[in-house]
């Protein structure tokens, strides 16, 4: 009797002590799960690109109209699709290029195909464009994607108005310029590279674009690193 008494006793502890191990589990597993840091984030993020945009635009003296310096661009993005080997995103980027104009012997006499050559000095290009993205995953933290899109570009007269009417315009018979006119129409696309690091929210790559500012710089080619920080 002794016996069978202990064993029920035994059976009864098993009863409530396995539910209630069980739901310590669960409730662990659940803390485990909320405490996990997750390295890979898809989402709103900011973007900061450095690089250089040549053009391929020549004067009628086979001169380069500019020398790339510098190209810095700063973007704010949204990843809408985030799938584990496909995502696609939506950015606004916001762009400042700084270039070189031809030398003083490298202006021509007369104008090519009707566009003044631009001034000597440093030229600004400031540039806000939209594209969409889409990524493959080629591995968990590495993918390759495709993107393209378009905006408009400004490049302001940083010389003496006076002085560019009557040195440069005026000797080209031209009254106006096209590249200082006002907004042009810009039109981007190319490839896109990023690798996910190791520290949260951080990931690294490059754009590769192709630029084309319609009416004035033409075709350029604009290849920029970038680090970038997801939300």
């Amino acid at each position: 009797m002794r016996m069978l008494a202990a064993l029920a006793c035994s059976s009864a502890l098993l009863t409530v002590a396995l539910p209630a191990s069980a739901q310590d589990g669960a409730r662990k597993r659940s803390r485990d799960s909320q405490n996990v840091v997750r390295e890979i984030n898809r989402g709103l993020y900011l973007k900061s690109n450095v690089g250089v945009t040549p053009y391929f635009a020549t004067n009628s003296i086979g001169n380069p109209v500019t020398s790339p310096v510098m190209t810095v661009d700063l973007s704010v993005g949204n990843d809408i699709v985030d799938q584990e080997r496909l995502s696609m995103a939506v950015e606004a980027q916001f762009g400042q290029q700084l270039h070189q104009g031809p030398k003083e012997d490298e202006i021509p006499l007369e104008a090519a195909a009707g566009v003044a050559p631009i001034v000597s000095g440093d030229i600004h290009v400031f540039a806000a464009t939209a594209t969409f993205e889409v990524s493959a995953y080629l591995t968990r933290r590495f993918s390759i994607g495709a993107r393209a899109g378009g905006g408009v570009s400004i490049i302001p007269l940083l010389m003496n108005e006076q002085y560019y009417n009557e040195l440069i315009l005026a000797p080209n018979g031209l009254q106006t310029a096209v590249a200082h006119a006002g907004p042009q129409p810009t039109i981007r696309g190319g490839a896109t590279f990023e690798y996910y690091t190791k520290l949260s929210h951080f990931s690294v790559g490059a754009d590769v674009d192709v630029l084309m500012v319609i009416g004035s710089l033409g075709l350029g080619l604009s290849p920029t690193g970038y680090l970038k920080y997801t939300f």
